[in-house]
């Protein structure tokens, strides 16, 4: 029984622990509790940028400078000020532009680069305040030591932190010279992905859109370098605001076969169809993206006939579906493993793979409520018209990465009027019943 009591006790000690580490790691802000993974990164950025790395600010000087604001002291040290500086929340405080005025009349290096540093990372809709620009603008134009970033700095301060700035960057670094935001950044020491070049990115982009009739080398270096860009993670929507701006262009057809590339190869968007790629699409303008499935169809259609049916396409097959293009929202060939590997890598298009077939390839046509199934060997076979319920019940997905065998889509217990033999005239007996269910070219 004493037994049962000492550690029913301990269990209570126990709780009590447990209860107290559960308070100090959810009352742990994560600027204390990661600070060294916070500084790697920090570091990381900067060391790909050239510029000098912001340290992780030590708890003492952000209360040191609290107290200040709060009343409770009367200045601040020269060492906090150092670090302080690096704060873009502090920075961007009118106290501590007005502190810097009356207490610092000639700033260091590390003191002036932490102000710029800091003004360019909450750029975007928030422009530095006019004090602490106005502050750190004189203290430029005054510097008279070898610093060889702030002599740069001070040659051109209306680019550096001006409220032009962004766009007068873009203009001499990006698109004059045809640079990277990576290498313009790292000449100029500034952080890559703060949001004044962020701004600068998006000018330079509408520039070149506005540019693009014509001008091979401005497509190029939209397509190839700015649209490519890594610090489009953190601004999706932006990014997505290009794709349509794009996708809509009047000069479209210029660039609408390197426009499709890009957006299949990158990291942010790809195939939108793909299972993977399908949440990196969430918030794109949707008419945009009805306008890409129907290049993607298009392209999908060529690629059977052409790179499966190598043209052998007796039965105008081809010129049929693609008449019905703008009413598809997708499709999709599906391979034998013996084709699939003989056009590895010779085309760069997404294509399932089909089993269990007697045919080379199938080819699926999605209509929405209605799904329409070919087959490579058209002359022994058949349209297959699915009903929406019943194609989904055989296939949940047209784009999942498992082999699709050829018995689920040549079903044989659909009426006969949905199963259209390629015969004399088959093209009107499909093109009606397509219409009959409100699906026209």
């Amino acid at each position: 029984m004493l037994d049962i009591e000492i550690a029913l006790d301990d269990l209570k000690i126990w709780q009590r622990k447990i209860e107290t580490l559960f308070r100090q790691l959810t009352l742990t802000s994560d600027e204390e509790y990661f600070p060294k993974i916070k500084l790697l990164i920090a570091k990381r950025e900067c060391e790909v940028n050239g510029v000098v790395a912001p340290k992780s600010l030590r708890p003492e000087y952000r209360l040191q400078w609290e107290n200040y604001r709060q009343g409770k002291s009367t200045g601040l040290n020269k060492v906090a000020i150092k670090w302080l500086c690096w704060e873009s929340d502090i920075v961007h405080d009118p106290k501590f532009a007005d502190y810097l005025s009356r207490n610092v009349e000639n700033a260091n290096a590390r003191v002036i680069k932490g102000l710029v540093w800091s003004l360019h990372q909450s750029w975007g809709q928030n422009l530095p305040k006019k004090e602490i620009t106005e502050y750190t603008a004189l203290q430029l134009s005054s510097y008279s030591r070898a610093d060889r970033t702030l002599v740069k700095w001070k040659g051109d301060i209306t680019t550096i932190i001006g409220e032009n700035g962004p766009s007068n960057f873009a203009k001499k670094n990006l698109l004059k010279e045809k640079k990277s935001p990576k290498e313009a950044s790292k000449e100029w020491a500034v952080n890559e992905f703060s949001e004044y070049v962020y701004e600068a990115v998006v000018y330079a982009v509408n520039e070149s859109i506005e540019k693009i009739s014509g001008y091979p080398v401005v497509i190029d270096y939209l397509f190839d370098t700015l649209f490519t860009w890594p610090g489009w993670e953190s601004h999706r929507s932006n990014l997505h605001d290009t794709v349509t701006k794009l996708v809509f262009h009047p000069a479209v057809n210029q660039i609408k076969e390197q426009l499709k590339t890009s957006i299949l190869k990158h990291p942010l968007l790809g195939d939108p169809r793909l299972p993977t790629n399908r949440n990196k699409w969430v918030g794109m303008d949707s008419s945009a993206f009805r306008e890409f499935i129907i290049w993607l169809s298009a392209a999908d259609i060529n690629f059977f006939f052409d790179y499966v049916l190598k043209g052998q396409d007796r039965h105008g097959r081809r010129a049929f579906w693609l008449n019905y293009v703008h009413r598809l929202i997708g499709c999709r060939s599906l391979l034998s493993d013996m084709l699939a590997s003989q056009l590895r890598g010779n085309k760069d298009i997404s294509y399932g793979r089909l089993s269990e077939t007697q045919n080379k390839a199938a080819f699926i046509l999605d209509f929405g409520n209605i799904v329409a199934v070919e087959f490579s060997d058209a002359g022994k076979g058949c349209v297959y018209l699915f009903p929406r319920l019943e194609f989904d019940k055989s296939i949940p997905d047209m784009w999942a990465g498992y082999h699709i065998s050829e018995s689920r889509l040549k079903n044989q217990y659909l009426p006969r009027e949905f199963r259209v033999p390629h015969h004399v005239n088959w093209e009107y007996k499909l093109g009606d019943i397509l219409a009959r269910n409100g699906i026209r070219p």
